[in-house]
C-alpha cells in the first residue's frame, strides 16, 4: 500500500534528502542535506544524517548561532550590531 509523504508548512529539506513512505515532517523542521528521513520529524526540530536523528531544536539552532555571531560579528557583516 503506498502511503503519502506529508511535509507540513515553513519545512526547509536539505539537497538530496530522501524520504521515505509514510513519513511526516513536521511544522518549521529543516532536514539536513543527503540525509535519509525513514520517521516521523516532531515540529521544529533539526535532523539529519542516514538514518536521519534529531541534532537539535530549530530554536537551539538559532541561539548557537546568536551566540556565534556575538562572538565573531566579523563572520555575519550583514547582521544588525544588537543581537539581543
Amino acid at each position: 500500500m503506498i502511503q503519502p509523504v506529508i511535509i507540513e508548512d515553513d519545512c526547509f529539506i536539505g539537497f538530496h534528502s530522501i524520504i521515505f513512505m509514510g513519513v511526516r515532517i513536521g511544522k518549521g523542521s529543516i532536514i539536513g542535506a543527503g540525509s535519509v528521513v525513514t520517521k516521523d520529524v516532531p515540529p521544529g526540530m533539526v535532523v539529519a544524517g542516514n538514518p536521519a536523528r534529531i541534532i537539535c531544536s530549530v530554536k537551539e539552532l538559532v541561539d548557537k548561532r546568536k551566540e556565534i555571531a556575538k562572538e565573531h560579528p566579523e563572520f555575519f557583516p550583514e547582521l544588525p550590531e544588537d543581537l539581543s
